[in-house]
């Protein structure tokens, strides 16, 4: 993950950062990214993006990770605007990151998603501030969803669990759904199969 130095710099200089790995994303595939790309995208020196980074893929994980959290807190606002509905939510989550995926390049999007999946499975299992992130958020959950919103007993631990399995189905989803885009078979189901995961994550299997 990023060094201190990195995590010490303004937020102008570090939203200049994200937002030049966010903009390289967009026209290439991840494999295809080298640290120098990233450099130049940024406009910074190499011995800058070394001081910050210790190669490209710890660029882009921390660029996942910090929108990871703005993907977080749109969700708080619409489960807040869903009356607690937190499934509801998502779905709107979901079909919001759809279209916005296909105003670009459905390669990309598959691309980097397979990566991003792979990236937030590592930051899940490893990494501190994401577990500390998400512990905040469980917690949040149980707050402002009503009590018998879920068909099981919802303490603390079985909250982490819908969060994950939820973020990661719409992640699968949404990867699913422009891989058969790409291969032009009908994808006119995928949806459905999302509704079907989250009804089982919602019934605690």
């Amino acid at each position: 993950m990023p060094t201190e130095k990195f995590l010490k710099l303004k937020k102008n200089k570090k939203d200049l950062i994200y937002r030049g790995i966010k903009e390289l994303l967009a026209k290439k595939n991840y494999t295809d990214i080298s640290a120098s790309d990233i450099i130049e995208e940024i406009g910074i020196s190499r011995g800058s993006f070394y001081s910050y980074f210790v190669d490209k893929k710890d660029s882009v994980k921390a660029y996942i990770l910090y929108y990871g959290f703005i993907q977080i807190n749109l969700f708080k606002e619409r489960i807040l605007q869903n009356n607690g509905d937190y499934f509801k939510a998502i779905r709107e989550m979901y079909y919001y990151s759809k279209e916005e995926a296909i105003r670009t390049n459905a390669n990309f999007i598959v691309s980097n998603l397979q990566f991003v999946s792979e990236v937030i499975v590592e930051l899940l299992e490893d990494d501190d501030t994401v577990l500390l992130g998400m512990s905040y958020f469980t917690e949040w959950c149980l707050e402002h969803i009503p009590k018998d919103y879920f068909n099981v007993k919802c303490d603390n631990e079985r909250m982490h669990y819908i969060n994950v399995l939820s973020i990661t189905a719409v992640i699968n989803t949404l990867s699913n759904f422009f891989r058969y885009e790409i291969l032009k078979k009908d994808n006119s189901k995928v949806d459905s199969l999302l509704d079907i995961q989250l009804e089982i994550i919602r019934n605690g299997a």
